[in-house]
């Protein structure tokens, strides 16, 4: 499934307590962009923890970078998550540096080790996949109608990650009338995995595991990825990860959409149980809504699809786990819906979660959606007819056989 969007524009002035011999705001000039999908930014993995105070941050040396030069650091993973094999699995406990970020200046590059012109306020963590990006300083920028500028996406570089993001510093007016455009840059989608039990077998309803048969991949998230979901219990399982859905459990059930806000409902994993959408009376027979008594309407990302069903049947007079759908009889194991995310002091902030992958076989699926990256623009003026977008990706159809 797919995730949410982060659009930041900060409108009016903008400081560092820059010394006036080492900044230079719009020393870029001024930009018209005609051309699609244009990438104005550059990103370099931070290979050593840097802590706050620090006025060097070590980089991979992706960049080059020049006295003058405006960065924001930023961490995007890091956060550490409840590990139990309950519906509780993936509850974000602590943040750490996740999210995490900060513009700075650069005095000078010797091989990649950046002396900054300010001590660093945050403590950032190298395996927290902490990135350098070099942001562009212009005057005015002026995005055409066939123009578009986007976000390199969320990728592995050696041993670390970068992208995502699209970062821009204006002194003047930035005029979009094409598109700025981080969609589906942000964190990657659960793995397309074949193995699966067969049909018929009982109920899988694991949060978490480490068979592959079970169930399928979660999503990246603010917690990390499968590497490091491997840690925490597994990277299988239908319970979400931070804002990263859950895998869907066998046989074939859906995996759940990734998520990034918070819309303030109560979280539970469900998803929002539309009731104007064609068919909507079958939720009444959901085994959600039995045991609670409502339809869902959950903050978040949505919940997987339902189990394999070899039967033809009507959804709104017989209900899940009946066995007349025959095969696995129309179990409601999808992936949980990712964990919204919270920041109330508005310090953080978070590329979208990964939707976690269906549970497949017979070559029939796809991968999930991609999370969305993010836009963050600094200019007293942003204007024009066009659009700023970081929407997560919609699940991918599945493959029609024969």
């Amino acid at each position: 499934m797919k995730s949410l969007i982060s659009i930041i524009c900060l409108i009016g002035a903008f400081s560092l307590n820059p010394f006036s011999g080492f900044t230079q705001p719009g020393k870029d000039g001024s930009l018209v962009v005609n051309t699609p999908n244009t990438i104005v930014n550059c990103y370099t993995a931070v290979v050593v923890n840097a802590n706050s105070g620090s006025t060097t941050i070590s980089t991979d040396n992706a960049c080059v970078f020049e006295c003058g030069d405006l960065i924001m650091i930023y961490q995007a993973q890091g956060a550490t998550v409840n590990t139990t094999n309950t519906p509780l699995y993936g509850q974000v406990t602590a943040l750490n540096s996740a999210g995490l970020y900060e513009f700075n200046y650069v005095l000078s590059n010797a091989g990649g080790v950046l002396t900054l012109q300010n001590p660093l306020t945050n403590t950032y963590s190298a395996q927290g996949k902490t990135q350098v990006i070099k942001v562009p300083q212009y005057t005015t920028l002026t995005v055409a109608p066939a123009g578009s500028i986007v976000a390199a996406p969320w990728q592995v570089a050696g041993a670390f990650k970068r992208g995502g993001l699209v970062v821009i510093h204006a002194t003047g007016t930035v005029t979009v009338n094409g598109k700025i455009d981080a969609s589906f840059a942000g964190f990657k989608a659960g793995a397309i995995d074949q193995n699966t039990s067969p049909g018929g077998n009982p109920q899988i309803v694991d949060f978490v595991g480490n068979d592959d048969s079970r169930s399928a991949e979660k999503g990246e998230s603010i917690a990390g990825d499968a590497t490091n979901y491997d840690a925490f219990g597994g990277r299988y399982g239908k319970g979400a990860i931070a804002n990263g859905g859950g895998g869907g459990n066998a046989h074939n059930c859906g995996g759940g959409g990734g998520s990034n806000g918070n819309n303030n409902a109560v979280y539970n994993g469900q998803g929002i149980m539309c009731t104007a959408c064609l068919g909507s009376a079958a939720w009444n027979l959901d085994p959600f809504v039995i045991a609670t008594g409502f339809l869902a309407n959950s903050s978040g990302g949505g919940r997987g699809g339902y189990s394999f069903a070899a039967a033809n049947l009507n959804a709104i007079l017989i209900g899940p786990d009946d066995n007349n759908w025959n095969g696995n009889r129309r179990n409601s194991n999808g992936g949980f819906g990712g964990y919204p995310l919270t920041n109330l002091s508005n310090s953080r902030v978070f590329l979208g979660g990964g939707g976690g992958a269906g549970d497949a076989n017979n070559n029939a699926n796809l991968r999930g959606g991609n999370g969305g990256g993010i836009v963050f623009i600094v200019a007293p003026i942003v204007t024009g007819v066009g659009f700023l977008e970081a929407n997560g990706e919609n699940a991918l159809n599945q493959i029609a056989l024969g």
